[in-house]
């Protein structure tokens, strides 16, 4: 089979390009896989074809409307069997992947009580706005299969699309359980708190992501001033404080205390989770949260709260990880936070258990999903030899 994977961006860091990166890998050994991209930071896996598509327009979100258009032109030209979609694009698509609705982001956000919208307040969300007709439109179209990250996606699926629920299929992200393994600490964690500047004594929570303000690093922040000094916050991510101002006055204070650190992108992400103690995640939307499996497969308690899909659907709280109802409920977060600081068996079967709940997101199970899929949608003209067929 010829299969088209539309995506905004392909690299190694951001959730739908990484989720586009590891099924285009899984699809090469029995297909002809072609990528189609507006941002290119990464190569092709081998025996994918990488296809960058140039745009016109630099304003972020007006040139969503530019790429669906251009890259739409590039795909139709291309001829191809199945037209897997992970972002709109105006050519017929067989599948439609929705990795998250802006439209149902910002529904939620106007349900935060009020002191919890500083960091979506209408001024900050206003160009979000500009999303949403191009979304609404690839999800009402008649022709391709939908489908979801997540429960909680599917169902905004269903309500924003007129479709019924189970017309919205599930696919979940998966991980690569060898690249994320909780023995990484015995190999990895020492070396990297050496690297880093972590004392031994320090218990190092981490934070890992980009949009400081949505994936909650000010409910992050709130937490570490309520535990221990003992207690140390590792921001890993594209940006810098420089890009949070209303938080300097608390940033500048933990800084100096030695409390906080910001790193930039590390391209093994894994030496993070082997040198910290425990996941802090209060994101205030996530339609999946591949950061809390990634951190769960290493065996990484995970403190974090429902507003992650992942979270809401995998992890009872105090069993394999730590949950509250919102990000903004930090003292509840901060107290037992406390309470894995103190009790290492607790700790420990918390990881365990973490683990175990990981090893059922799998990347081999995504893609195996996908060719499903494709297999239905292309009825009679699918090859039934190569279905089977999967990259290590």
């Amino acid at each position: 089979m010829r299969i088209a994977l539309v995506t905004w961006s392909f690299d190694e860091h951001q959730g739908i390009s990484r989720c586009v990166a590891e099924l285009s890998a899984r699809l090469a050994p029995a297909h002809e896989v072609h990528v189609f991209a507006a941002e290119v930071a990464a190569p092709a896996r081998p025996g994918v074809q990488l296809h960058r598509v140039g745009l016109r327009w630099p304003q972020p979100h007006v040139n969503d409307y530019d790429f669906a258009w251009r890259a739409g032109a590039q795909v139709r030209a291309g001829g191809f069997d199945i037209v897997h979609a992970h972002f709109p694009v105006w050519c017929r698509t067989h599948v439609y992947t929705c990795h998250g609705l802006a439209r149902m982001a910002l529904r939620s956000f106007r349900r935060f009580p009020l002191p919890a919208r500083h960091d979506v307040s209408l001024r900050r969300m206003a160009r979000w706005y500009a999303q949403v007709p191009l979304h609404t439109q690839a999800l009402r179209r008649a022709g391709p299969v939908l489908a979801a990250v997540s429960r909680k996606v599917a169902a905004e699926v269903a309500q924003d699309s007129g479709r019924p629920l189970h017309q919205v299929r599930v696919v979940a992200n998966g991980t690569d359980l060898q690249r994320f393994h909780p023995g990484l600490r015995a190999t990895l964690g020492a070396a990297a708190r050496v690297e880093w500047g972590l004392a031994d004594d320090r218990f190092v929570l981490l934070w890992v992501g980009n949009h400081l303000r949505h994936k909650g690093l000010r409910h992050a922040l709130d937490v570490l001033q309520r535990l221990p000094e003992r207690a140390l916050l590792l921001v890993v991510g594209a940006d810098s404080a420089a890009s949070v101002p209303e938080l300097a006055a608390p940033i500048a204070e933990l800084q100096a205390a030695g409390r906080l650190r910001f790193l930039p992108c590390e391209p093994r992400i894994e030496r993070c989770y082997a040198a910290a103690d425990a996941l802090l995640f209060p994101s205030l939307y996530e339609s999946f949260g591949l950061v809390v499996l990634e951190a769960m497969a290493c065996g990484l308690p995970v403190a974090t709260a429902r507003t992650v899909a992942l979270a809401d659907e995998a992890i009872a709280d105090g069993h394999n990880g730590l949950l509250v109802e919102a990000p903004w409920q930090t003292e509840a977060l901060a107290a037992r936070l406390q309470r894995l600081m103190t009790d290492a068996r607790w700790r420990d079967a918390i990881g365990q258990a973490a683990r175990r709940s990981a090893e059922a997101y799998t990347w081999e199970a995504h893609a195996h999903a996908y060719e499903s899929l494709y297999r239905e949608v292309a009825g009679s003209a699918w090859p039934a030899a190569g279905a089977a067929r999967h990259a290590a």
